[in-house]
């Protein structure tokens, strides 16, 4: 993990936490979306330095790696079968995605993510910056359902 990655991560956690924001405004009450350094500090492993560092020297990510697979002629290529981007991205950060689009807060961390996996797991979910690829009925999008911000208001 470099400071791409952790620049990204702390791109994609201020766009949760306007989310958050946005959804408080509306009236959606009892959210609050702590920084993921600040969480993981406060509930997983006292460090108090920066995100890189605790990711660094974390126990808990010390054996974490991305996963990969091995092409034939040598090198590594990141395993697109994995959870990591089967679930995660379909369901963690599509999720995510939709929830903002409702609220109307801009996500281009989280669609450069999106984007760029799409590409790889063979499901078109983001087109031009927005939540209506062929795949969107996949695993749980709020969109698939028919939810927009005055249901999702309705639920609070």
């Amino acid at each position: 993990m470099g400071q791409i990655d952790i620049d990204l991560m702390n791109a994609v956690n201020a766009e949760l936490i306007d989310v958050a924001d946005a959804l408080t405004e509306r009236r959606v009450d009892g959210l609050s979306v702590p920084h993921i350094h600040e969480f993981s500090t406060l509930y997983v492993y006292e460090d108090p330095s920066d995100l890189l560092t605790f990711f660094k020297t974390d126990p808990a990510d010390k054996d974490f790696r991305c996963p990969f697979v091995q092409r034939p002629y040598g090198g590594w290529n990141p395993d697109f079968e994995n959870r990591y981007f089967t679930e995660d991205i379909p369901i963690g950060l599509r999720i995510c995605k939709g929830i903002a689009d409702l609220v109307q807060v801009p996500t281009p961390a989280t669609d450069e993510i999106i984007s760029w996996a799409q590409k790889h797991i063979g499901k078109e979910y983001i087109v031009e910056g927005n939540l209506c690829g062929k795949d969107i009925a996949e695993k749980r999008a709020s969109q698939a359902f028919g939810i927009d911000l005055q249901a999702l208001l309705q639920m609070s």
